[in-house]
């Protein structure tokens, strides 16, 4: 793409100042995405009786209104961000309610609305604007804590509270542990970077940890993947097994692309387990590789939000690009068998359409925070 630089046009002056590295490493990430797709997903279809172009079709159906948002929210005016961000949480989080009530029911769990072609979990876009919301909060907590404005700090930090509980209570209630786990993660992780005082984190560890323990003996879905990761010769462990089994059947290199098993034999090579199906397929040197890219778009992002000079830039940028880098770990984590299934998605690279919408979005506010010409003053929040 090659624009002038007297080309004043909105486009051009888009890319004359985007992060050009951020938005590559998502294109590249995308490909790989479309790529495991066509290997895996001709076998997932089959074995659930559709067409073998059915999940790539999908893929492309999602293709589209991503990449809008990704360059839409990136293109945005750092004064719209607020009121962007008021408006797609208000509408996400009323949805995250509503899915328990109206949604459709697969697989046990009420997570998603089903409009035909597509399915749209809101739950998974919910998330990023909560964590911009929660950065614009804590950012005017900051700003007053200790100016005798106690009316309005309560206020604020009960309306913070009121949306992250109901909306946890609510994806606990669908059930969704592991999504309801990354949402509580990222919100501490952000209380914990505009200074809380470690004696409140230590309390919030404490309640994680009680609410594990809780649901373990209370949620059968949670303590049967406990089960399954302590003890693996006494439980059904079938695709982490033949997941791990596909890493060793790779080898170092790439040997024979599309012609490995694992993609054949278990439901969540698409999703879950694409990453054994490409260690599988390309060797573990690359998997390795783009493991190892996935910790320089983290580092890389995280060292230049520390330059922008802004509490909320930082807080909710930090915030942004930890969710990616939680459920990157994890989805790594579990496919290597370090710790139990969550059930995550590989940013980008699993299939999964409204995953793939809540990382574009994510990416492009990242990309808007990170933008050459968008000033930290010019954040109202």
């Amino acid at each position: 793409m090659a624009f002038s630089h007297t080309d004043d046009s909105l486009l051009a002056k888009w890319w004359h100042n985007v992060d050009r590295t951020l938005f590559f490493s998502v294109i590249l990430l995308v490909a790989i995405g479309l790529l495991m797709t066509m290997i895996a997903g001709p076998y997932s279809a089959r074995r659930i009786g559709l067409s073998d172009y059915h999940f790539l079709t999908r893929f492309f159906a999602f293709l589209i209104p991503g990449f809008v948002l990704l360059i839409g929210f990136s293109m945005a005016k750092p004064e719209w961000i607020k009121r962007i961000t008021y408006a797609g949480l208000g509408v996400m989080w009323i949805l995250t309610i509503l899915v328990l009530f109206i949604g459709s029911s697969s697989k046990g769990s009420v997570r998603w609305f089903d409009f035909g072609i597509i399915k749209l979990q809101p739950t998974e876009l919910f998330k990023p604007f909560f964590i911009v919301y929660t950065g614009i909060m804590l950012t005017k907590i900051k700003a007053i804590w200790g100016q005798g404005k106690k009316k309005q700090v309560t206020i604020l930090i009960s309306t913070l509270l009121f949306i992250f509980l109901t909306a946890t209570i609510a994806t606990f209630l669908q059930p969704d542990n592991g999504m309801a786990l990354t949402i509580a993660v990222i919100f501490a992780a952000q209380l914990f970077l505009v200074g809380l005082n470690m004696r409140l984190i230590m309390i919030i560890g404490g309640l994680f940890i009680c609410l594990g323990g809780t649901l373990y003996f209370t949620s059968s879905h949670f303590h049967d993947r406990i089960q399954k990761f302590t003890q693996p010769d006494k439980t059904d462990n079938y695709q982490v097994k033949s997941a791990i089994s596909a890493i060793k059947n790779g080898g170092l290199l790439p040997l024979s692309i599309g012609q490995g098993y694992l993609k054949q034999n278990i439901p969540d090579s698409h999703t879950d387990f694409v990453l054994a199906v490409f260690a599988e397929e390309f060797g573990l040197l690359v998997t390795t590789l783009l493991i190892l890219f996935y910790f320089f778009i983290i580092n890389e992002t995280l060292f230049k939000l520390r330059n922008k000079k802004s509490t909320f830039i930082f807080l909710a940028g930090s915030g942004l690009i930890l969710l990616f880098a939680f459920q990157s770990i994890i989805n790594i984590a579990t496919t290597f068998n370090i710790m139990p299934t969550k059930g995550m998605t590989l940013p980008f690279v699993s299939y999964g359409g409204s995953s793939f919408l809540s990382f574009c979005i994510n990416f492009g506010f990242l990309l808007n925070f990170l933008s050459k010409s968008n000033k930290a003053e010019r954040y109202k929040v």
